[in-house]
């Protein structure tokens, strides 16, 4: 048990005011009290939360993280995911097709296409003077795959 005289007594928790005067001044230091041990509280849950964050070791990318930033790199232009949009609607596609369809110039589109091609998303066959594109089927099947292993439903944290 700690006693000021001057002020209050603190027993086992309870604030107790020595006189009248002193009271409105416990009320106050009881209010602080109750504010830092709600604080303290909401650190102790939130670190509960964190632990196993903090606590782990550092990994190395498994191949199939890498593999799936390769396609979403890939995917990261509205252009190739509108190459990539045609493709799927059919079985191929010529590059000058695609050229007269775009809103691009055929150098840039060539860039996207070799992007998709170096990826492995997508397969081209030269015919000259034709390239004739279409869906890597086995890559496309494993980028499914990927994405959907990502794009789960969260946690969610229930904060009391």
């Amino acid at each position: 048990m700690f006693t000021n005289p001057n002020f209050f007594e603190i027993s086992e928790s309870i604030i107790m005011p020595c006189c009248r005067n002193c009271f409105s001044l416990s009320n106050i230091f009881c209010t602080i009290l109750l504010i830092i041990s709600k604080t303290i509280r909401t650190f102790a849950n939130c670190l509960c939360y964190y632990e196993q964050f903090f606590n782990m070791a550092k990994e190395d990318l498994t191949k199939e993280q890498k593999q799936l930033a390769r396609f979403a790199k890939a995917f990261a232009h509205p252009i190739r995911v509108a190459i990539l949009q045609m493709l799927t609607k059919q079985a191929c596609c010529y590059h000058g097709d695609m050229s007269e369809i775009l809103p691009i110039a055929k150098s840039t589109l060539s860039q996207h296409l070799n992007e998709l091609k170096d990826a492995g998303l997508i397969q081209g066959t030269i015919t000259f003077p034709n390239i004739k594109y279409c869906i890597n089927l086995q890559n496309w099947a494993l980028a499914k795959q990927l994405f959907e292993g990502v794009l789960i439903d969260p946690v969610i944290i229930d904060e009391q």
